[in-house]
């Protein structure tokens, strides 16, 4: 055991010194000013930690992807519900290099073989905030359904990106939100096109599963409508996805939605 006064020293601080993250004997030291310091020292790019995902087809979420912006903690802005500009942003940078896709392919020779990144980062990150009821509502109202959708369609080949949108969609239809956008946007076509484009792999058909389970009112909505084709297609798309090694989670999924399908289409 310290003498106390030996106890008292060590826990002198200069008033002139400023304060530490590391220091927890100044009691006046708070939010506020943990934030400047924050802001006025320099920090090295963030990779953002997607872990928190609870989903056992997330592995592109858990490989923790390296997020583009500098400066950034989305566990922080996700807990702060302070990201709303950030959303934005990705958002504007997800439909920029959708643009220079789709552009590039219908332009000239030249312009065809630009090569652009898919925004998987972007789209990695949306999914990572859409869980939370705040930003399900700025990623809707900042049009994010339709900028996923899109990029789905330019980087229709990209198997991360097909998965991280996956997951971004049902995220954002959690507990029936956002259905009405979804429709909109296509939300449903999107899903099935990544699951034909990828059939043989487990992350997509996985995370497909789980984005139609969270869209499923949309499904009963189309398989009641005669004139729409999405029903067989969906019939097709998941009775491949029922002959890979998926987790019985997910097959379970996909065995639920097929019931669902053939018992509307039995009523009609």
């Amino acid at each position: 055991m310290y003498p106390s006064s030996t106890m008292n020293v060590q826990r002198q601080q200069s008033p002139s010194a400023s304060p530490c993250c590391c220091d927890t004997s100044n009691a006046t030291y708070t939010v506020a000013q943990h934030a400047s310091f924050a802001n006025t020292t320099p920090i090295p790019p963030l990779v953002a930690d997607m872990r928190v995902r609870k989903s056992i087809s997330d592995s592109c979420l858990q490989r923790g992807l390296p997020a583009s912006y500098n400066n950034m903690n989305t566990n922080y802005m996700l807990i702060s519900r302070s990201g709303g500009r950030t959303v934005k942003d990705i958002i504007r940078t997800i439909n920029e290099r959708s643009d220079q896709k789709l552009g590039g392919g219908s332009s000239s020779t030249a312009a065809a073989v630009v090569v652009v990144d898919p925004p998987t980062d972007e789209i990695n990150i949306l999914a990572h905030f859409a869980p939370d009821a705040y930003y399900r509502v700025v990623i809707s109202g900042k049009q994010g359904l339709h900028a996923i959708t899109r990029a789905m369609c330019a980087f229709p080949h990209c198997r991360e990106l097909q998965e991280c949108a996956c997951l971004a969609l049902g995220n954002l239809c959690t507990q029936n939100n956002n259905l009405v956008v979804a429709d909109q946007a296509g939300a449903v076509q999107a899903v099935i096109a990544a699951m034909r484009s990828h059939p043989s792999s487990v992350a997509v058909q996985s995370a497909a599963c789980e984005a139609l389970r969270n869209m499923s009112s949309l499904i009963l909505a189309y398989s009641s409508t005669a004139s729409s084709p999405i029903a067989s297609e969906l019939m097709t798309a998941l009775s491949q996805t029922s002959s890979l090694f998926l987790f019985p989670v997910h097959r379970e999924m996909a065995d639920a939605l097929m019931h669902l399908i053939q018992q509307t289409i039995n009523r009609m």
